[in-house]
This record gives C-alpha cells, structure tokens and sequence, in this order.
C-alpha cells in the first residue's frame, strides 16, 4: 500500500484534514479534519493512518472545546487505527497523546514505547514517552529520552526546547539555563544562512 492506502481520493482526503491539523488549537479545524478523515475511512476503511490522524483530531478537538464525548471519540479511532494494522507507530502515538492528557501515564508510556519499536526514528515517540516518564516521576529516564529526542534530530532545536521545560517545572533552574543557552546556540546556527 502506498501512503497507507491505495486509493488516491482517500489519501488526498488525508493529506487535506493533516493541513488542517498543522493548527489543531481551533475547534473549528479539528471539526474540518473529521469530516474530511470521515471521507477518507469511508473511502477506505482500513486506513489506518486515517484512523489515527482522526483520532489526533478528535482529542484537538476535546482539547480546544472539552467536549468530553470527543475523548470517547478519540480513544475509538486511536485503537482502531492499532487493529487496522497498517497504522505502524501512529497509532501506538495516538493512544500515548490520548492516555497522557488524560492521565493514565503507565498506559501512555507503554503505548509510546511500542511506536519507539515500530519505528526507531520517530521524534514524537520519544517526546511523548518522555513527557509520560516525566510525569511518572522517572525523571532519569526522561532525561534520557529526551536526549533521544535531540540524538535523533541535533538540527532542531525543538527537542532541546523541551526538554528545558522539562527541566524548570522540575525546579532545576542551573540546569535548564545551561541547556538554554545550547538550544539558543542551536537554533542561532540553525538561522544562521537567513
């Protein structure tokens, strides 16, 4: 299957609800990308990329609104997209977001740990299994993830930035503005040819 499915329409479908979620913090685009994810499923109901990506929309959706019906909703299409079995660590990543913002952080760190097996280069695994080790109180071992996060990706800056945040709300101050002043470095190199 190309892009997950191999009708052209429903990855077109796709491709426009992803735009969509390029800023999911409005309710108005997560309602566009449901219906546009809705078209492709309909197309092809095994597309398990579909099914995670509206998975992500509705919980953007519980996010921006609490709509407390759009976690159900959510919690659905993510394991649907993980029995479609074609959605690879999109769907374990669905899961992980969901269970996270809703606090079962055992079950988000081990769904974001079986996308990390699935697929090895993925930064918002490894961002998300952080956040959930964090928020376990394993701090040691987010800290090492989100030093995958920066190994994985050392041009963006993003990882680090993260990781900072991490590092305040754990009232590190000395440490944080060390990693600071890299990621500050990073994303200065990073403009540099601007």
């Amino acid at each position: 299957m190309s892009h997950g499915t191999n009708l052209p329409e429903a990855y077109n479908y796709y491709l426009q609800a992803r735009g969509y979620l390029d800023d999911p913090f409005k309710p108005e685009n997560a309602n566009s990308a449901i219906a546009l994810l809705d078209q492709a499923l309909k197309l092809d109901p095994n597309y398990g990329s579909a099914q995670a990506q509206l998975g992500m929309a509705y919980w953007w959706k519980y996010y921006s609104t609490k709509d407390k019906r759009a976690v159900a909703s959510a919690k659905e299409a993510c394991a649907n997209a993980v029995d479609s079995g074609n959605a690879g660590a999109e769907g374990h990543i669905c899961l992980g977001v969901v269970a996270n913002g809703t606090g079962e952080y055992e079950l988000a760190a081990a769904q974001f740990q079986k996308a990390v097996q699935l697929d090895s280069t993925n930064d918002r695994a490894y961002t998300g299994l952080a956040s959930a080790e964090r928020r376990l109180n394993k701090l040691d071992e987010a800290e090492r993830t989100y030093q995958q996060v920066i190994h994985l990706r050392p041009q963006y800056a993003g990882g680090t930035w993260i990781w900072v945040l991490s590092i305040l709300q754990q009232q590190q101050v000395e440490k944080a503005i060390n990693m600071f002043s890299r990621a500050r470095s990073r994303c200065a190199r990073q403009l540099s040819w601007l």
